[in-house]
């Protein structure tokens, strides 16, 4: 990612730690309603159209010709992007909001000592 626009503007985005080289994933494509919402560094930030066509990103590579896998099954320091969530309404509503939405890129860091995993 590179930054462009004003000096203020690239100071303060960096203040929020938007510079040259970090990983962002689009939550949510901006539209005539609302700006771009991102996931940056754990938090959701929306950025107005304006700001927005001041970031130049590259699009995360992903293995198109290969089919999706469940994140159980991801092996340990992959990465993927969340295709689709899946069981009942109430738990797809409760990850959603944790920010597990689809598009979030993850990545397993280790497994959690009862097995559950940790990310």
């Amino acid at each position: 990612m590179s930054v462009g626009g004003s000096a203020a503007l690239r100071r303060h985005l960096a203040e929020m730690g938007l510079v040259a080289g970090k990983k962002l994933t689009v939550v949510q494509p901006a539209s005539k309603v609302t700006g771009l919402v991102i996931f940056f560094q754990g938090q959701r930030l929306a950025l107005s159209d304006e700001i927005a066509a001041l970031l130049v990103v590259r699009p995360f590579a992903a293995d198109a010709d290969k089919t999706a896998i469940v994140l159980a099954d991801l092996p340990l320091k992959r990465t993927g992007l969340v295709q689709k969530i899946q069981g009942d309404p109430p738990l797809r509503h409760r990850l959603m909001d944790t920010g597990l939405t689809k598009g979030t890129l993850v990545k397993i860091h280790q497994i959690a000592p009862l097995g559950d995993l940790s990310s």
